[in-house]
């Protein structure tokens, strides 16, 4: 590990000075001025899908080209498949039987949310993961179990909220947004040509249409509704990532770092150099069709102070990742397949519905004797 990385991961673990690292990356269109967001539903099942856009009260707006949890997404899915960071993190995997009798098996690190996702907890990991979760809740919090199962749990916030669960929840420590400014939407009309028209069809074929409208299937022409056609920036398109030290200190039991075995000091180094990691990473330019965003000048890096102050600092990914891969090495990793069977599904389903139906029962009680009086 280079002296360099060992002790500004030192620094920012001990120090109560240090409040976050900040990456800033100014981003411009592959062409043009015009990106498209992601999108969301929108509030009726008939709505159509949406853009994140923040009008403000000086005029101005910003819209969210990519959101943190997606840029967490991305982050992990890269650390999975790429070689580069093979070893680096625990190989833990969930497996299920599908329908047709083949299995189907995904790593832990790619589920939604991580240790508390349901597939873990439906899993035969799951006496595993509740201990490592309790281990975090207790007075004198212990990363070590959970670090060893999914130390991004640690680094990118885990809620274990079903009815009957440890409650254990843990903020975001790393987070990182692609956001635009001052951006007018596109609208966009399109208009589907099908081959023949039906009513150019023959009745035979007419007739095997059936009641089933011809635009339907694509045997008539259709016109398409406004439809988003991205955004236009005259304002600028930035990336922030940030590594916040005091939920990261806090979701690793640090604020007190005294006393502390080598197991635990190991853990939060190794979770520190993680957050690192993902803040150095070189970041993929495309996100989706239509959206694909180059660097517009120099990252910068930033440390900054309880007191307000910044100081900008210097990280090469490579250095960084040279320190993780020897703290991961001392990690005790353990390479697993969990399976999801029968007893485990059956186990964790009755535990989380219980209580719901239980309460429902009440409340259905209730309300027959407010209808009675």
């Amino acid at each position: 590990m280079s002296s360099h990385v060992r002790d500004l991961i030192q620094w920012i673990l001990n120090s109560p000075d240090v409040v976050a690292m900040v990456h800033e990356q100014a981003l411009q269109p592959l062409t043009g001025r015009t990106v498209y967001p992601a999108t969301y539903a929108g509030n009726g099942k008939d709505d159509k899908p949406r853009y994140c856009i923040a009008h403000l009260r000086d005029g101005s707006n910003v819209c969210t080209i990519d959101s943190i949890p997606s840029q967490a997404n991305r982050l992990e899915a890269e650390w999975v498949s790429n070689p580069r960071y093979a070893g680096l993190f625990p190989n833990v995997s969930i497996e299920a039987t599908q329908h047709d009798g083949s299995t189907s098996v995904r790593p832990l690190m790619l589920l939604g949310h991580r240790a508390a996702d349901g597939a873990v907890l439906a899993s035969e990991l799951n006496e595993e993961v509740t201990a490592a979760m309790l281990a975090m809740s207790s007075r004198t919090p212990n990363p070590v179990p959970l670090a060893r199962l999914s130390p991004t749990s640690l680094l990118m916030g885990l809620w274990d909220s079903r009815p009957n669960r440890t409650g254990l929840k843990l903020p975001r420590a790393f987070s990182a947004e692609i956001e635009a400014t001052n951006v007018s939407e596109r609208i966009k009309h399109s208009l589907y040509n099908a081959a023949w028209h039906a009513s150019h069809l023959h009745s035979s074929l007419v007739e095997a249409i059936g009641t089933v409208k011809p635009s339907v299937v694509g045997l008539e022409s259709a016109p398409d509704g406004d439809a988003g056609a991205g955004v236009e920036v005259h304002g600028e398109i930035v990336r922030r990532a940030t590594l916040s030290m005091i939920p990261l200190r806090s979701n690793l039991g640090w604020l007190t770092p005294e006393d502390k075995d080598a197991a635990h000091q190991i853990t939060a180094e190794y979770t520190a150099t993680l957050g690192l990691l993902a803040l150095s990473m070189p970041t993929s330019p495309y996100l989706r069709v239509g959206c694909t965003l180059l660097p517009a000048g120099s990252a910068t890096m930033t440390l900054v102070r309880r007191d307000g102050s910044r100081e900008v600092v210097s990280i090469e990914h490579d250095a960084v990742l040279e320190a993780l891969g020897a703290l991961a090495s001392q990690m005790g990793f353990v390479d697993r397949v969990a399976k999801l069977t029968p007893k485990s599904v059956k186990g964790y389903v009755d535990a989380v519905t219980k209580e719901k139906k239980e309460g429902a029962g009440k409340r259905k009680k209730k309300g027959g004797q407010d209808d009675a009086t």
